[in-house]
């Protein structure tokens, strides 16, 4: 009777290169097959073993994600201080050229504001988020994080929602602010008289007749919860063109945040009505 080796010594002997002496020799159809089987074996168990280091640097990754936008929220939420006096008294001196309820010409007011006053530097290492009131009285200095939570404190502080938008792309990584709208004819056209104005006072010049000024499209998200205005500095005007991103991290000021990959479309963009002379965006902003 011909005897047979354990499977698990098979594994070792193949593993090690190393045969037991106790192994006896096996008929050649047997051993051929048996050792079909180990070889399978082996392989099947490496591939799992690396599928399985796959799923945990996964894990990791997803677990660091989880960790960093936790992180990013809580200071974020600590920075949109939008009850604070020196917030809402800035916010409220800007606005009231346009009384009333909140409107988008009070969302352009605070933007140009901040807008032509905003000066860039980095943040310290690591990561540093200033509180909206202590930008406004070191002199509106700071980095894109800082710009995006002074915003969305000067809009909440006057009744507005706002929320701000961390986009990773290919050519790195940006915050901005976004604003709640009605995404209707009116508040575009609020928008780009508001803008005709600047214009008008800017250069002393009249625009087209009937035109509604020199901005020609305005960009915006829709999401479940709203419409939102891009409100990011680098657009140059609310509703202005939005950061290439492959994903979006998305906080509220209450706290909560949702992520959106490239795939789940957001974008939507409002073409106005005007002459083809008025075509461009605002002029001195290029």
């Amino acid at each position: 009777m011909v005897k047979l080796a354990p499977i698990v010594v098979l594994f070792e002997a193949f593993a090690t290169n190393v045969v037991p002496e106790d192994i006896v020799k096996f008929p050649v159809t047997v051993s051929v097959e048996l050792f079909a089987f180990a070889v399978t074996a082996s392989y099947m168990n490496n591939a799992s073993a690396k599928k399985g280091k796959i799923d945990n640097e996964i894990d990791n990754l997803k677990r660091f994600e989880r960790i960093y936008i936790k992180n990013m929220t809580n200071q974020i939420v600590r920075a949109v201080d939008f009850s604070n006096p020196v917030v809402r008294d800035y916010a409220a001196s800007l606005v009231a050229k346009y009384p009333g309820d909140y409107n988008p010409k009070q969302i352009c007011s605070l933007y140009d504001d901040v807008y032509e006053k905003w000066r860039y530097i980095n943040d310290p290492k690591g990561e540093y988020i200033s509180p909206a009131s202590r930008t406004i009285q070191n002199g509106f200095i700071g980095d894109c994080d800082d710009y995006a939570v002074l915003m969305c404190s000067l809009i909440e502080s006057v009744g507005g929602d706002c929320r701000i938008v961390l986009a990773f792309g290919k050519e790195g990584n940006h915050a901005y602010p976004e604003a709640k709208f009605e995404p209707d004819q009116e508040s575009a056209d609020s928008i780009n008289s508001y803008y005709a104005n600047i214009f008008r006072k800017l250069f002393r010049v009249e625009p087209v007749k009937n035109s509604k000024g020199p901005v020609r499209e305005i960009n915006y998200h829709v999401d479940a919860d709203g419409v939102w205005l891009n409100l990011d500095q680098t657009s140059r005007y609310p509703g202005g063109k939005f950061f290439e991103a492959e994903k979006l991290v998305i906080i509220y000021p209450n706290g909560s945040y949702k992520v959106k990959e490239k795939g789940e479309e957001l974008k939507r963009t409002k073409y106005l009505r005007m002459p083809d002379t008025q075509k461009g965006t605002i002029t001195g902003r290029d």
